[in-house]
């Protein structure tokens, strides 16, 4: 059948575009899970030089070790989403194609 114009937008994805904009999603977490080591050393090092102790290091390093975990936690969730969401948009995307080839009207499941 005919492809009407607005039909066409979710039709003709350019995969380029929707690599892109996961690749630009993966830098800009990566760019924020960098500046947060940034941050966590820079208080970890005030914290050294502060204490010199033996137990307020041992401290240091279970809070190091704990932050880890979060970050490595956040990371995994943001790429679960990631996937979940491009799962998604491949779906919508083959949903959308097999309504236009077996030319039914987009409102219907």
């Amino acid at each position: 059948g005919f492809i009407s114009s607005s039909d066409s937008g979710c039709l003709f994805i350019p995969p380029n575009m929707a690599n892109n904009s996961v690749i630009s999603r993966i830098l800009c977490l990566l760019f924020l899970i960098i500046i947060i080591a940034i941050l966590v050393l820079q208080g970890v090092i005030e914290l050294i030089r502060q204490n010199r102790h033996q137990g307020q290091l041992a401290e240091v390093r279970n809070l190091i070790e704990k932050m880890g975990d979060d970050i490595k936690n956040e990371i995994v969730e943001e790429l679960v989403d990631e996937i979940q969401d491009r799962q998604d948009d491949l779906n919508a995307t083959y949903i959308s194609r097999y309504r236009v080839i077996k030319n039914e009207p987009s409102g219907t499941d």
